[in-house]
């Protein structure tokens, strides 16, 4: 009986470790959302995930539109824009250019 509560309680302290190591791991990872930090005591990992992926999509969402508001206002500018990337690619260009 003895060994089997000493295995017991000793699992119990190995599950516990197993589990803190995964919510420090998560919270590494989860750093987009600027309230995460403060929650991460009270949500289970799951809602905590699903947050982050909200959160992000809100956020592209965001700047989708952003740069939809932008090329239409480059798009009516009088002044050529080339954008392009690092190896000299064209990207996007207005119809002045």
């Amino acid at each position: 009986m003895i060994f089997f509560i000493f295995g017991f309680l000793l699992g119990m302290v190995i599950w516990e470790c197993s589990y803190y190591r995964f919510k420090y791991q998560l919270q590494k990872i989860l750093t987009a959302s600027p309230d995460t930090e403060d929650l991460f005591k009270f949500l289970s990992a799951t809602s905590l995930v699903r947050r982050e992926i909200l959160y992000l999509q809100e956020t592209s969402q965001q700047q989708a539109i952003e740069l939809q508001r932008q090329q239409y206002i480059l798009e009516l500018d009088p002044i050529g824009y080339l954008h392009i990337d690092r190896d000299n690619q064209l990207l996007w260009c207005n119809r002045q250019a």
